[in-house]
């Protein structure tokens, strides 16, 4: 079962990041249009990759630490501006991710938890997202 969920990612993250034009020049293999993402948790040296795609796909990247450096407090006015919120469920805390859940569920916002805080599993998941509208 972790097999194939790694394969999965692995296939998407290559699709995703490699995907070229008949002529040979590299184009955005997701748009976001415009979309908010809030980000909450993960590993710092990560965080500026995440950010760098979301931009790169013509989104707008939120993050929150779930409380490491910020209030906790501060994540409902972060979620308010989101368009949808997604978290590593590795790399957050649980108190973080359950005031997610209730913020996103109060709000009506779509959230998205994470296999992981790596790359891959974090365009699987707007992919995810993506595909069903979600985002």
């Amino acid at each position: 079962m972790l097999a194939e969920r790694l394969t999965s990612e692995n296939v998407i993250l290559e699709e995703t990041l490699i995907k070229t034009t008949n002529f040979g020049a590299t184009e955005p293999t997701m748009n976001l249009d415009g979309r908010c993402l809030l980000y909450v948790g993960g590993r710092p040296h990560t965080v500026h990759k995440l950010r760098a795609l979301v931009e790169e796909w013509n989104g707008v990247f939120l993050h929150h630490d779930g409380g490491l450096e910020r209030s906790i407090g501060e994540l409902a006015s972060a979620v308010v501006k989101a368009d949808a919120v997604v978290f590593p469920t590795d790399c957050v805390s649980h108190s973080a991710a359950n005031t997610v859940k209730r913020l996103c569920h109060t709000s009506m916002k779509p959230f998205f938890p994470l296999r992981t805080s790596g790359v891959a599993a974090f365009i699987k998941g707007l992919n995810a997202a993506n595909a069903t509208q979600s985002i």
